[in-house]
Order: C-alpha cells, then sequence, then structure tokens
C-alpha cells in the first residue's frame, strides 16, 4: 500500500486525462471489492460522469446565456412537449424532487416564462403550467440550442453508436429503477 501511495503522490492529477482516471478508478475498485461486479461499478461511475460533464458544457453554452440552469431547461422541455400541464409531472418526468420544481416554477414565473392557475377546485396544490407568449420564445430558443448543443456533443459517436446508446438508455431508465428496488 505504501508503494501505490507514494506512486499516487508521484502522478500530475490536473493533467490526467479522464480515461487515465477511468483506469485509476477502476483498479482502485477492485482492491476495494475484488469479487464485486467491476464492470457494472465502471459504467455506473461512467455514466454519472458523463451525464454531469454533458450537464457543465450544456448549461454553460445553452441554458447560460438564456438565463436558464439545467433544471429549468429539462422544465421548459417538459412543458414544450406537453404545452400545459401539473407540476407534478415536470417532477416525474425531469427527475426533480416535487421541491425542486416547486422552486424552478417560481424562477421561471418571476423571469416571465411561465404561468400557473389552479388545476383543481378541490386542491390548491394541483397547478396547471404554461408558457407565457414571452415564454414561448424562450423555450424554442433553449430547446434549438440544445438540439444544436446535442449534436456537436455526441458527433463523436456514429450513427449506430448513437442509435445504440439511446436504445440502452432508455432500457436503464425503463428498467433499472425495478432492479434497484430488488436490491433494498
Amino acid at each position: 500500500m505504501a508503494s501505490t501511495e507514494k506512486a499516487l503522490q508521484q502522478i500530475d492529477v490536473s493533467k490526467l486525462s479522464a480515461a487515465e482516471y477511468g483506469r485509476m478508478a477502476d483498479a482502485y475498485a477492485r482492491s476495494v471489492a475484488p469479487n464485486a461486479d467491476q464492470l457494472s461499478l465502471g459504467l455506473g461511475l461512467r455514466l454519472v460522469r458523463a451525464s454531469g460533464a454533458f450537464v457543465k458544457a450544456a448549461e454553460s453554452e445553452v441554458q447560460r446565456p438564456l438565463k436558464l440552469n439545467w433544471s429549468s431547461f429539462s422544465a421548459i422541455y417538459v412543458i414544450s412537449v406537453f404545452r400545459s400541464l401539473e407540476a407534478r409531472t415536470i417532477a416525474r418526468f425531469t427527475g426533480l424532487t416535487r421541491q425542486g420544481v416547486s422552486l424552478v416554477l417560481t424562477s421561471l414565473e418571476k423571469a416571465g416564462i411561465v404561468s400557473r392557475s389552479s388545476a383543481n377546485q378541490d386542491d390548491g396544490r394541483l397547478v396547471n403550467v404554461r408558457f407565457t407568449p414571452a415564454g414561448e420564445d424562450t423555450a424554442d430558443n433553449a430547446v434549438r440550442g440544445q438540439l444544436g448543443f446535442s449534436e456537436t456533443w455526441f458527433s463523436v459517436l456514429n450513427d449506430h453508436e448513437r442509435f445504440e446508446l439511446n436504445r440502452i438508455l432508455e432500457k436503464l431508465l425503463e428498467k433499472g429503477p425495478q432492479q434497484a428496488r430488488r436490491v433494498e
């Protein structure tokens, strides 16, 4: 272990590539849990890292210039698909908590992008969300910008790879949560 620590001290971490870090993380995982499914652990860690890198770059390139962030864009995208819907549906399709959606909607409402109205006379908590006229323009710009960014980001993959990645991610989104509940 001492030789490993000494070797690690000699590495200039600021110059490590993502692939080198991945190999080091894999080696560490093998040393900690040699009997674990290393491939699954590596997939999970890389999925999170790739997702984080994608969101960070998208926020910098697309959302911030529009005075948005990833959470607000996610809500805008869901509203764009359905045109008018309840906040709880936004939470369901964005992965944000209901409280997170409430904060995002408050911010979007203050910016004049969305309006909220009571969807149910008996339950005031059920709120319908829709774009304002100015919000329609913001949403169109945000979605177009994100689509262009995504084309560039994923251009390192060929058509077949993009198709397969889409298919695999859909499968994980559909079945992964069910599998995770089995572990609990």
